[in-house]
């Protein structure tokens, strides 16, 4: 199936995009940013490939630029104010910056619009346990198992 959709170009770029999706699962950043790449360089594409943004979005988590990252999940936002992974999404690019405040408000939008936004609840319990954490001493060894784990949900 990859190599079909590999040597199939389609003109929507839903066979790049897909391809894309699973180079960036499989670790090969630099093939699934020329393939988010190739989708998004068309006409109207943002406004369009949604799929290809969030991909491009994760690439460029990876890479840890989260304000290009934050910058589209702007764009998409504005051009798709129903969809709201977005929201999520840049609640979740927000916290890594740590703007706190903004991460919350966005969460909090997302679970607004859709009750059952896992990664807005995801966002807003990580900052409740963040912030219960500043309130334990640091030496106490329960803190870092805590980090721990919430750093392994957030995920």
């Amino acid at each position: 199936a990859l190599r079909y959709a590999t040597e199939h170009h389609n003109n929507s770029g839903q066979n790049d995009t897909l391809v894309g999706w699973i180079h960036l699962s499989n670790g090969n950043l630099k093939a699934a940013e020329e393939l988010f790449h190739s989708v998004l360089s068309k006409p109207q594409a943002e406004s369009r490939e949604l799929q290809a943004v969030l991909g491009q979005v994760k690439l460029l988590e990876h890479q840890m630029d989260f304000v290009r990252a934050t910058n589209m999940l702007s764009t998409t936002i504005v051009l798709h104010s129903w969809f709201v992974p977005a929201l999520a999404e840049k609640a979740k690019m927000l916290m890594k910056q740590g703007d706190w405040t903004q991460a919350v408000d966005l969460a909090a939008r997302a679970i607004e619009a859709d009750h059952y936004s896992i990664d807005g609840l995801r966002v807003l319990v990580f900052s409740q346990l963040v912030h219960k954490l500043s309130l334990i001493h640091i030496s106490e060894p329960t803190r870092l198992l805590s980090i721990s784990y919430a750093v392994f949900c957030l995920k």
